[in-house]
């Protein structure tokens, strides 16, 4: 086959992808973009795959071949048989990961890795002006901290949103207000996670 005739063939192979169009036996354009959808008897139709399918799914099976087969000896021979399939979900705003991580993850991680001290050192702490909030959960409020007389006051540092990373970069601590605690006054005494400077 001469040069110029794999040039033509490889021109009409680009030019069959750009149209959506195939190609017949004799190398002829056999339907164009307009009756992509009604296939010629005995020609198969394209194959589409849907974001499940062509996506997701490869995506999937790449990370857990990649975690399977080459990282999990090593997994295994540094956190034991247990340990390795141990599989921590965490949800999915980022200061919400931050902060679930240093609260339960991070401990139990330290624990696994055969740590004396597991948990972060706390303080108590008591808030400088009100905070509002709804009861019904435990909540880890990130706080800035001032020491006055000898007592540690805390605010929180920024707005309270779980997807509100200045409250977290700014933060010293994470303050833990109780479930059934609504409003919070001033002078109020909780515990606080140092977490920072």
């Amino acid at each position: 086959m001469k040069l110029s005739e794999v040039l033509q063939s490889q021109k009409i192979v680009l030019l069959d992808g750009a149209m959506g169009t195939q190609l017949d036996r004799r190398g002829l354009m056999s339907r164009g973009r307009n009756n992509l959808d009604a296939p010629e008897a005995g020609v198969e139709g394209p194959k589409l795959f849907g974001t499940f399918g062509g996506v997701f799914t490869p995506t999937l099976l790449t990370i857990l071949g990649v975690i399977m087969y080459l990282r999990l000896p090593w997994v295994v021979g540094n956190a034991g048989l247990i340990g390795a399939f141990l599989v921590v979900g965490l949800p999915g705003n980022p200061v919400s990961v931050m902060v679930c991580f240093e609260v339960y993850v991070r401990p139990a991680l330290r624990k696994l890795a055969g740590q004396e001290i597991i948990f972060r050192p706390t303080v108590q702490g008591r808030f400088i002006d009100e905070y509002r909030r709804q009861p019904g959960r435990v909540e880890w409020v990130r706080v800035r901290m001032e020491e006055r007389d000898g007592q540690t006051w805390i605010r929180p540092s920024a707005a309270q949103g779980s997807g509100i990373l200045r409250s977290m970069v700014h933060a010293s601590g994470l303050a833990e207000v109780p479930a059934d605690a609504g409003a919070i006054p001033p002078g109020t005494e909780v515990t606080v996670l140092l977490t920072g400077n």
